[in-house]
């Protein structure tokens, strides 16, 4: 090994470690300037059973894509309370509300672990209810019915729909079940206390994400994935699955690597929303989406509009999600 990669593979740990403090910081200042949310009603009443849709769109619309998962979460016999990082556009407001309980405008600052905290501090007495759903606006679906998928989840206490070993292992936590032991321990709470805005997402990853599972699977709480990621990649490396390139040390990551096999024999009903906008350092070709999709019954218009909307975003040219319909 040369001197260089040397040098950088022991200067790794010390720029972590600067992130970590330096995201600290912010979110501990942050909390000397607090920026109350803004909560309005929805149509539907708050009951023992809640979801909480973390969401970002910087002209403040709700794609058609968001609003069929609100609707499915509804569907599934759940309380939406809908978190937006930012404002919202009148006419997203007016649509969303005849599927959710909340909804709560708040600042853009520390990513959907913030907006999950304000969501739940809408919630009365979170220990009371049956069950907490946290998801957000980076994954298209449900592909399939919700209800069945949430019927038959593992038996356990915080639920992903897959996991990770990256930094350590966790459940990833673009979808995440609790139950009712999970939301009566002491733990559950003190976790969300101490959530803050911090001012880095590596920060949030490190701390949030896999800081969760770590923190209630050392109080003893049960936690599981639908579709274990190391068992599903020995299945679809056996089946002959071949993941879409990366480049090389790029980390794998099982909603990107095996995106179709989760779907297909893993039960996730969930397609990375980064992935298919050729953002995860992987490409899927669209027709492969698309047979995914047209096979779940799941309307691949509802891709290819955001798509359409990101790739207009990013050109800077007319910016398709300023229309909220």
């Amino acid at each position: 090994m040369t001197a260089r990669p040397r040098l950088r593979r022991l200067a790794r740990p010390l720029r972590q470690a600067a992130v970590l403090a330096h995201a600290w910081v912010v979110g501990q200042a942050r909390r000397l300037r607090p920026h109350p949310p803004e909560v309005r009603a929805g149509d539907l009443p708050l009951g023992p059973r809640v979801a909480i849709y973390a969401h970002h769109d910087p002209d403040g619309a709700v794609r058609p894509y968001v609003r069929h998962a609100v609707h499915a979460l509804a569907e599934a016999g759940y309380a939406v309370v809908f978190v937006s990082n930012g404002p919202l556009a009148p006419a997203a407001i007016a649509r969303l509300r005849p599927d959710t309980a909340r909804i709560v405008a708040r600042a853009n600052r520390g990513w959907d672990f913030a907006a999950w905290r304000d969501g739940l501090a809408t919630v009365a007495a979170p220990q009371r209810l049956s069950a907490l759903i946290l998801t957000n606006d980076s994954v298209y679906g449900p592909l399939r019915p919700l209800a069945p998928v949430l019927a038959a989840l593992p038996e356990a206490d915080l639920v992903g729909m897959t996991d990770s070993t990256e930094i350590a292992w966790h459940l990833q936590s673009w979808f995440l079940w609790f139950g009712p032991a999970a939301l009566r321990h002491p733990a559950f709470a003190r976790f969300w206390r101490g959530v803050r805005d911090l001012g880095h997402k590596d920060a949030v990853i490190r701390l949030y994400e896999v800081g969760l599972s770590r923190r209630l699977g050392a109080a003893g709480l049960r936690c599981a994935a639908v579709a274990p990621a190391a068992q599903l990649a020995a299945a679809a490396t056996a089946s002959g699955w071949v993941p879409p390139d990366r480049p090389a040390g790029w980390p794998f990551n099982p909603a990107h690597d095996l995106w179709a096999p989760l779907v297909l024999a893993g039960g996730v009903p969930f397609l990375k929303r980064d992935l298919l906008a050729d953002r995860a350092r992987r490409h899927v070709a669209p027709e492969a989406w698309r047979d995914l999709a047209a096979a779940t019954g799941y309307d691949p218009a509802l891709i290819a509009d955001d798509l359409a909307a990101t790739r207009d975003r990013r050109r800077g040219g007319g910016t398709r999600s300023a229309q909220p319909t």
